[in-house]
């Protein structure tokens, strides 16, 4: 009896060092692609977007590509995987929430690659951190009526992200600004509306 105990509680633990979650790797101070580039190599999923960022150095101003969230990469790893990960010269630990490692959801994850791979001057601001809520979508967009049918350009987008307490805003970059919504028909009621509320869509 105590033999097959000893087995579920093995098995228990293994199962849940093998389940993976989006964790936050803090890093040093511009080691982010370096991190990136270890975690891929290994095999693990992992992202951290990219923008154009405007630097000021004393009076002079310059552009540079920089991380979006500074010292910052999201991976999908398992607790196993972790101790291995923090002992890394470029990690400086996990991003901890109320003592405990901040575990980002799926949703926010899509969030961020959509807007670091289609939008543009990418800019963060501080929100209230509500661990459990989802994502939000804010669209600003240019609609036009034609034979029966509305297009909507997506033109900028505002994502807040609960977990981690920021809202990213940018602009839709130039290659992709003709890329439309699925155009939809509209009665003549639709058109008094100003403000739409669009779905969510990977297509925004």
């Amino acid at each position: 009896m105590q033999a097959f105990t000893e087995d579920l509680f093995l098995n228990h633990t293994k199962k849940n060092n093998m389940e993976r979650n989006w964790y936050i790797i803090c890093t040093k101070t511009k080691q982010e692609k370096k991190v990136l580039a270890e975690l891929a190599k290994k095999g693990i999923d992992c992202c951290c977007p990219f923008t154009n960022k405007e630097m000021k150095y004393g009076t002079k101003t310059t552009i540079e590509y920089q991380p979006v969230f500074s010292s910052y990469v999201f991976a999908f790893i398992s607790a196993t995987e972790i101790h291995a990960i923090k002992r890394k010269p470029s990690v400086v630990n996990l991003a901890h929430w109320q003592s405990k490692p901040v575990i980002m959801s799926e949703e926010e994850i899509e969030a961020i690659r959509l807007m670091g791979g289609s939008y543009i001057n990418i800019k963060l601001e501080k929100s209230n951190v509500n661990i459990g809520e989802k994502v939000s979508y804010i669209v600003d967009s240019i609609t036009s009526y034609s034979n029966e049918f509305v297009s909507i350009k997506p033109r900028r987008l505002k994502i807040v992200l609960p977990t981690l307490g920021y809202t990213m805003m940018a602009e839709r970059a130039h290659a992709n600004a003709n890329a439309d919504v699925p155009r939809k028909r509209f009665s003549l009621g639709s058109l008094f509306p100003k403000k739409l509320k669009l779905a969510y869509s990977p297509g925004l």
